[in-house]
């Protein structure tokens, strides 16, 4: 079977962000994660083959299969991967998407005073 990489892209120059992604991974127990900050070129190549025209540092990239997930809905697919207790948390999904964008939004805001 072969492996499907799931990027996680983020700002890079945004200190919570990074500590944000470095929590992620030590619940990533089954290493299927990549995280990028979208400055890399690495980054910007993967956005521009998933269709991904302009770069929102403003938000989180979760490219999962070929498809790309923003904002609230991309950690809540992020938070699927990774292991109990925190796998928990992906259930915040149900709630109503402008809900949780609305609450991503306020924390993006706000990510460089963190």
């Amino acid at each position: 079977m072969e492996h499907i990489a799931k990027y996680i892209l983020y700002d890079g120059n945004c200190k919570f962000c990074t500590r944000t992604t470095q929590w992620l991974l030590r619940y990533d127990k089954q290493n299927v994660l990549t995280v990028l900050a979208v400055q890399m070129p690495e980054a910007r190549t993967i956005l521009k083959q998933s269709g991904v025209q302009f770069v929102n540092l403003s938000t989180i990239y979760f490219i999962d299969n070929g498809q790309v997930h923003t904002k609230s809905v991309a950690a809540f697919n992020i938070l699927r991967y990774l292991s109990k207790p925190v796998y928990y948390l992906s259930y915040l999904r149900i709630l109503p998407k402008w809900l949780t964008n609305f609450g991503y939004d306020v924390v993006a805001k706000y990510r460089h005073k963190l």
